[in-house]
């Protein structure tokens, strides 16, 4: 039992972090300007609070292309 909840707690964290590289990069590739060096930080912590990283990374302005 203790082995069937290790293996689901390692599926959730992974599907939360798929999540998350997905929500971060997509922002990234919208011209959000997130530096390199924070996006990390800011998968870890959409993994943790999911809604409030997403309110985040929607209030942030695009950039213009040049």
């Amino acid at each position: 039992m203790v082995a069937l909840q290790a293996q689901l707690t390692t599926m959730q964290n992974g599907i939360a972090r798929e999540r998350a590289v997905a929500a971060v990069d997509s922002a990234i590739k919208a011209g959000k300007p997130i530096p390199v060096t924070l996006r990390e930080h800011y998968i870890a912590r959409h993994c943790q609070d999911p809604a409030a990283v997403q309110k985040e990374l929607d209030g942030r302005p695009a950039t213009a292309p040049c």
